[in-house]
């Protein structure tokens, strides 16, 4: 099983408070993480992405997207944590290009939880979490496959 890291590394923290700044949201209290990876042809399943790390307590506003080219036939990928890879998304198709929101149900009832609660923690751990997104359904059968991810957060 690979690691694959976009082009910030595995430091990839959010830009600075309020770069996003929409008083709409968290009275202008919004994070940002934007990044890119490129996934090998081969890449097998099992193999995660590194998303980025975000505060337990942080909200996910629904604008969060992940882009991708396509993985080819029958893959998919799940997103989550490296206590449950699909607690975001699961097997979420790449067959092709296209988008996802990084939450595959942004409800009602899922945009105003935090974190830890998305994730299916028990209490607020109350540290910063690593995301994921990692290959599920086939091994990766093309030279096209990448992500691109833009999380959004307020700071719960």
């Amino acid at each position: 099983m690979a690691d694959i890291y976009g082009a910030k590394g595995r430091k990839l923290k959010a830009d600075g408070l309020g770069q996003m700044a929409d008083t709409r949201f968290y009275r202008g209290a919004t994070s940002h993480i934007l990044d890119s990876a490129k996934f090998a042809n081969g890449a097998l399943i099992g193999d995660k992405c590194y998303l980025g790390e975000i505060p337990s307590r942080a909200v996910i506003l629904p604008q969060s997207t992940v882009y991708f080219g396509a993985f080819g036939t029958n893959c998919t990928l799940n997103i989550g944590d490296s206590k449950d890879d699909d607690a975001l998304a699961t097997l979420v198709s790449v067959a092709s290009g296209g988008n996802t929101p990084l939450l595959e149900h942004p409800s009602a009832e899922h945009i105003v939880k935090p974190l830890w609660q998305l994730l299916g923690y028990d209490a607020d751990p109350d540290r910063m979490i690593d995301l994921y997104a990692s290959v599920a359904g086939a091994n990766v059968s093309t030279a096209t496959a990448f992500l691109t991810w833009s999380v959004l957060f307020g700071r719960g």
